[in-house]
């Protein structure tokens, strides 16, 4: 008898980034000249405008520590190419994946998620076109940026762990295998590998 499929429609990715790799990317030109490309190459508007508004004193500094900064990068990293290698059945970038705080006021509490971008969102709403915020138009409101708004995100949510420790950032990711065409009830589940 052939072994039994797994039961259920998940993927499962890990990853794990060396945070001084990122400080090196990021601190390659003189005044963190090259902070500001690498974080539109990785994260999307909406990562960005979260990230401006945690780090907007930090990232205008120009001799400022940067330890806040790597670490929560590297694990964005981290979380992001877990992503990736947990949902096979599409070809993500680093754009394609969201990764945010819960709101406080969600029912699940505090915690770590990722939105994996709908293909349809993401050629409707290239952000090739989109202005991208500099250090000096980021948000200063208190509470998250008015764009993260969890209920007017388009995507699949997915569960994510951020771990650091060191010089390393590992995140786990949890996510749902989507139907391919062709399936029918729980046949996603019954894929062999």
């Amino acid at each position: 008898m052939p072994p039994r499929p797994f039961p259920f429609a998940l993927g499962i990715g890990t990853d794990i980034c060396c945070i001084s790799r990122i400080r090196e990317l990021i601190t390659k030109k003189p005044q963190n000249a090259s902070l500001l490309p690498f974080v539109k190459k990785v994260l999307t508007i909406r990562e960005q405008d979260d990230f401006f508004h945690r780090f907007r004193h930090v990232a205008m500094a120009t001799n400022g520590d940067l330890t806040p900064i790597t670490r929560y990068l590297a694990g964005r990293w981290a979380a992001k190419e877990a992503v990736i290698k947990a949902v096979g059945h599409r070809r993500l970038t680093l754009r394609d994946v969201e990764i945010f705080q819960k709101p406080v006021d969600e029912h699940e509490g505090l915690g770590v998620y990722a939105l994996i971008c709908d293909e349809v969102h993401r050629k409707s709403h290239s952000e090739a076109s989109a202005p991208s915020p500099s250090v000096a138009d980021t948000p200063r409101g208190d509470g998250l940026p008015s764009r993260l708004i969890f209920h007017k995100l388009d995507g699949q949510i997915a569960k994510v762990s951020i771990s650091h420790d060191g010089d390393y950032a590992a995140a786990v990711c949890l996510a749902a295998d989507e139907p391919l065409s062709g399936d029918v009830g729980g046949e996603a589940a019954a894929r062999t590998p």
